[in-house]
């Protein structure tokens, strides 16, 4: 499993492809690939790859990975959002699997999406009380602060109440690109290392509360003691990590589909059980 450098493909970048030294490092998975023949891979990068340089860099790339080895892959990819596995993370990630023809035991499918799950579950419980919009914090910077407050109040005058509701904004973002989602986050990048504000915590996100929204409940769960590294720099690893929900439920299925075993997909089995709580939700808060 790889997921080699985005930057040189992604909209955020650049876009220099194959003229960026970073794209070098796919050469580098493919090399071991080719030498070590794994019965299964899993590569992951942005969607952008296929299309940057008129498609020439993903050309290279299909190309380089059909002929690795000394068997035969086939090839499989997909784009996948992380938003609709599990977790609601907007993050559309292309993955490419290859299986090695000699191991795969039946026809390929990719995980099909699930039902939405309320980021509400994936943050820490409410401690804030009486927010008001005028009562901003003084710890953020100028840009900051401007921003949360446009947003703020345009989504009260559009009668949102962005300060009962979840909505997550991107508050370091240029005047005029802040992108501002309901019940979501918008996608983690190493460029945002203190992820979003949430409006209705009145604060910036946690790393744990990032770590969740990568899939990574575990690591979560246990970060309570001493960190090798800042939460700065922790921030930024999260933001250029690869989702686990969705690592999980490929890898499920590839269990199945190259080695026979039947392995459980828990984050299918989470979002039917929050389904349900929602649905029992709704039902008393319409009473």
């Amino acid at each position: 499993v790889a997921g080699f450098p985005c930057q040189p493909h992604s909209t955020a970048g650049a876009r220099r492809g194959g003229g960026d030294p970073r794209s070098q490092v796919f050469d580098e998975c493919a090399k071991y690939i080719n030498t070590h023949n794994p019965a299964v891979f899993l590569l992951e990068n942005v969607k952008g790859i296929m299309s940057v340089q008129k498609g020439q860099m993903w050309q290279h790339i299909l190309l380089t990975l059909r002929d690795s080895g000394d068997l035969a892959y086939n090839i499989f990819y997909t784009v996948l959002n992380t938003e609709e596995h599990g977790v609601p993370q907007h993050r559309p990630r292309l993955y490419i699997l290859g299986l090695r023809s000699d191991v795969q035991k039946e026809r390929w499918t990719w995980p099909p999406p699930l039902p939405h799950v309320s980021i509400e579950a994936f943050l820490e419980p409410s401690a804030a009380q009486g927010l008001s919009i005028q009562d901003l914090p003084l710890d953020i910077s100028r840009t900051c602060r401007s921003n949360l407050k446009r947003e703020l109040e345009r989504l009260e005058k559009e009668g949102m109440r962005p300060l009962q509701r979840p909505f997550l904004i991107d508050v370091d973002s240029s005047p005029g690109w802040v992108s501002v989602m309901w019940d979501r986050c918008p996608c983690l990048t190493r460029s945002r290392p203190q992820g979003f504000w949430i409006s209705n915590r009145g604060r910036r996100m946690s790393v744990k509360e990032m770590l969740r929204l990568q899939g990574m409940q575990s690591m979560a769960a246990n970060l309570d003691g001493e960190l090798a590294v800042t939460e700065r720099q922790l921030g930024q690893m999260i933001g250029n990590s690869m989702s686990q929900n969705v690592l999980e439920r490929i890898l499920a299925r590839v269990m199945k589909c190259a080695f026979g075993l039947s392995v459980r997909d828990k984050w299918a089995a989470a979002a039917s059980l929050s389904l349900k709580r929602g649905k029992q939700l709704v039902s008393v808060v319409s009473l």
